[in-house]
């Protein structure tokens, strides 16, 4: 009597390791079904989609579709041209940007890509000051187009940008470069 209670026993817990995993095979199939499903989804959207040649969101123009051919292949250059392409008229993108902002709004960002997001909504480029060689690199060429063109009158003004007229919208201890040092030093030097 014992053996046929141990027996049916081992017998229950087989039939629920059998039953538990068809429920995984299912699952298994389930999940990689839905998943080719979206991919598919995606590509099919990606295929059917219209380029843009502008973005106004970002104010440039957007990469277009690289032409094929061996030698760009076996360079490398059609695969960096292609993945700019798709990067730039990816389906869906507004919407993917604007749900990673989001959520980074959620989690107390607020700089996003040297981007401050400021009070009221305002975008603020932070300010990095340049490198001495950097610096001399520009005035030398203003003061070469200066001189290729002194016959006619030119002013020159270094302006701040809003990252420092309006350093009150800016974030709390947002990291900044002090622009009006740095103009300072340009024309001192």
């Amino acid at each position: 009597m014992e053996n046929q209670k141990i027996d049916y026993k081992l017998k229950v817990k087989e039939k629920k390791k059998r039953k538990v995993k068809r429920n995984n095979r299912a699952l298994n199939i389930l999940t990689s079904l839905m998943f080719i499903g979206f991919i598919s989804i995606v590509i099919i959207f990606n295929i059917l989609k219209v380029d843009e040649t502008f973005s106004e969101e970002e104010n440039r123009t957007l990469a277009t579709m690289p032409k094929f051919t061996i030698k760009s292949f076996l360079s490398g250059d059609f695969t960096k041209e292609y993945t700019n392409y798709v990067e730039d008229n990816f389906a869906g993108k507004k919407g993917f940007v604007s749900i990673k902002s989001n959520l980074e709004k959620l989690e107390g960002k607020d700089e996003s890509n040297s981007i401050f997001i400021g009070k009221d909504g305002q975008l603020f480029e932070k300010f990095i000051e340049a490198s001495q060689e950097e610096t001399d690199a520009k005035i030398a060429a203003i003061n070469s187009f200066y001189e290729r063109y002194s016959n006619l009158n030119m002013s020159f003004i270094l302006t701040p940008t809003a990252t420092k007229v309006l350093e009150e919208k800016l974030p709390k201890y947002a990291p900044n470069d002090d622009e009006l040092d740095y103009i300072n030093k340009v024309f001192l030097d």
